[in-house]
């Protein structure tokens, strides 16, 4: 069998599968019926040619000839119903197309006749070719300006279009050229040039050409997720032409005796066509693979790494990171954003972004954003050509999404892709519901904290009234002999002495209620000012403080000042700190007691004679909400040890019930500085 019989009926079978997939798959109802049937035209042409070819007797030749012909006359006319539905202007050429359909139909009448063919010839390299009569030139004529319609509307609109749009149209100019460039040459023979019929070796390429385009470049806006499909179906389609072509082959070498064709040949080509079509099958998997959708990696591992890095992130900086980076890396991604929505302000805000991607705005409208009811992966052209929007969907509202750009070598997005970027969206909305809930809970356990400490606040400040009643007292006996005694010297030295000490007396406690009222707010708003801090020095700021409430509890306090210990931190963190270790060691010591503060190298403790705390409990005091007391939030120990945590240090607790216990905090420096 001539090599150009195996083309023409691998490329019958190829067009006939592309024609019911471009039908079944394609979204534009218009352009995809047009080039369904463009493409059975096509792949009915071929199959009669074919026939034609295999035919023995002239009459049966005539007849697949007359057949070929009838699909030779519909393909330009379907081509330019194509062109014309792509380009969206088919109802505007409806009167012109009208005409084309009409010309067709009387060609198509004239078939049977001698005006359209008049009989049969031979060539050098054709047993029977058609002989043409007058339609036939006609037909040739009207074949030929068809084309030149279709090509001129293509290339008008491809010099008005950009981006993908261009890409597509180029890509249809492409497959066109080499699918009538070919087709052409069928009809030179006819006319008296004698030549091989080569054109059906460019001919397949159209397909070729064809399917490229509408995987690679979405021509009908066909899901990428066929596009391996029809790849793979094609290339079975090729490999069905070789083995029937090399089991024709073989049957016509070798024979056997009374003109008997044996099938023991027949079944040696199928033995070794199917040991031999696994490894070309895999071989040609993955150079269609490499040439479409790039280079692979193992889903399975890939999954399972992002899966438990997403599970990691512990922030929304955390998580676009991973998504900016790794993700897209994984993907052979170098353009990419990741949006947050931020509720109250109605807006979607730009948290990261890479590439070509830095440009893009930094927040979008919520109520104007165009995608904010797309809950699907989808590749879309609205923010750069062959995007990728990846939504991350939280019950019915749109959280946040990631945009990836192209991917590298403008390699297309596949089934393997797009699949893992669903499941990271996934696991995305779960992380980012666990960072939502986790940022809730800080907020309102801060807000406990700052309510249980303005409350503690509160209860003290009626103590701290006979501080600063005392200087008034004595301000006010002052005045009430001032004028008695203003001519004495000695009243007048002493008035200047202790009136100014005894307001900067009311002064200071003022100031230091103050500060411990705002140093929460400070703390916990994440700006900590770092400054070398005397402990002894702070200590006795913080016990005179509180010096109404121990002193109303008959509580003694020791100072034992072994190491002279400084240190570098937020003063305003460890104030806070020395108020909670305080104030719980005078309410553990409501009968009265011992509070003791000690000094040493590298670290300080404050211990109390009181009630003590359990051994099953001392695991759990520094846990936020945990606690023994009555009307306690239970956030005083927890705030303690994330203030020194945040400040490089770390907090230790003994405990005897019944005889009080010890706090102990240590500087993990050698030098006793922290917070470097």
């Amino acid at each position: 069998m001539p090599a150009y019989n195996v083309l023409l009926l691998s490329a019958a079978l190829a067009g006939l599968i592309f024609s019911f997939a471009v039908y079944f798959l394609g979204k534009d109802a218009l352009s995809k019926n047009t080039l369904a049937l463009y493409n059975l035209a096509f792949s009915l042409w071929c199959f009669c040619q074919f026939m034609g070819e295999i035919s023995f007797s002239a009459q049966r030749v005539l007849f697949w000839t007359r057949m070929n012909l009838l699909f030779a006359t519909l393909i330009p006319f379907f081509f330019l119903c194509f062109v014309y539905a792509f380009l969206g202007i088919f109802f505007e050429r409806k009167r012109r197309l009208f005409f084309f359909g009409i010309l067709a139909f009387i060609f198509i009448c004239l078939l049977p006749t001698p005006l359209f063919i008049e009989g049969l010839t031979s060539t050098s390299y054709f047993r029977y070719y058609p002989r043409g009569g007058i339609a036939y030139g006609l037909f040739a004529g009207a074949f030929l300006f068809q084309l030149f319609s279709g090509f001129f509307e293509l290339f008008r609109a491809l010099r008005s279009s950009s981006g993908a749009r261009k890409n597509q149209i180029s890509y249809i100019i492409l497959a066109s050229t080499l699918g009538f460039s070919g087709g052409i040459l069928w009809f030179l023979p006819v006319f008296g040039v004698d030549i091989y019929p080569f054109g059906i070796f460019i001919m397949p390429l159209y397909l070729f050409a064809g399917t490229y385009a509408v995987i690679r470049h979405r021509l009908l806006d066909i899901k990428v997720v066929i596009g391996r499909w029809i790849v793979y179906t094609l290339m079975i389609s090729v490999f069905t032409g070789v083995y029937i072509a090399s089991t024709a082959v073989t049957l016509r070498f070798v024979q056997v005796s009374h003109g008997l064709i044996s099938a023991l040949p027949a079944i040696l080509v199928l033995i070794c066509f199917s040991l031999l079509f696994d490894p070309l099958r895999s071989r040609f998997q993955k150079m269609i693979d490499r040439l479409l959708f790039g280079p692979s990696y193992d889903y399975k591992s890939v999954l399972k790494q992002l899966s438990y890095s997403v599970s990691s992130c512990l922030t929304i900086e955390d998580l676009a990171s991973l998504a900016t980076g790794h993700l897209s890396e994984i993907l052979g991604v170098k353009d990419t954003a990741f949006y947050i929505g931020d509720p109250r302000l109605c807006k979607y805000k730009l948290v990261k972004s890479t590439g070509l991607f830095m440009g893009l705005p930094g927040e979008y409208d919520m109520q104007n954003f165009p995608f904010k009811q797309k809950f699907s992966i989808s590749v879309d052209e609205d923010f750069c050509e062959d995007s990728v929007f990846v939504p991350i969907v939280c019950g019915t509202s749109l959280k946040s999404f990631i945009l990836l750009g192209k991917k590298h070598g403008r390699q297309m997005w596949n089934k393997q892709d797009l699949d893992l970027l669903e499941t990271f969206s996934a696991n995305a909305c779960v992380a980012l519901q666990n960072i939502f809930l986790s940022e809730k809970i800080m907020e309102d356990q801060f807000s406990l904290y700052r309510t249980e400490k303005i409350s503690a606040i509160g209860m003290i400040a009626g103590e701290m009234a006979h501080e600063i009643k005392n200087p008034l007292t004595a301000m006010r006996g002052l005045m009430q002999v001032f004028t008695e005694n203003i001519s004495d010297d000695q009243f007048a030295k002493d008035f200047l002495n202790i009136m100014p000490r005894q307001i900067e007396r009311i002064n200071s406690v003022v100031n230091r209620l103050l500060r411990l009222e705002g140093s929460a707010g400070e703390v916990f708003a994440g700006e900590r000012i770092i400054e070398e801090i005397s402990i002894p020095e702070l200590a006795g700021e913080i016990l005179k403080l509180c010096a109404p409430q121990y002193e109303s509890n008959s509580i003694r306090v020791i100072r034992d000042i072994e190491y002279p210990l400084k240190v570098k931190a937020d003063r305003e963190g460890l104030e806070q700190v020395f108020f909670n270790l305080i104030l719980n060691a005078v309410q553990a010591m409501p009968e009265g007691g011992v509070l003791g503060i000690r000094t040493g190298k590298g670290q300080f403790e404050i211990s109390d004679t009181g009630c003590g705390i359990k051994e099953e409990y001392l695991a759990r005091v520094f846990d936020p909400f945990y606690t023994t007391k009555e009307g306690g939030a239970g956030l005083g120990l927890s705030v303690t040890k994330r203030i020194l945590e945040d400040n490089g240090a770390r907090i230790a607790v003994s405990s005897i019930p019944g005889k009080g216990s010890v706090f102990t905090v240590i500087f993990d420096d050698k030098d006793g500085s922290i917070g470097c």
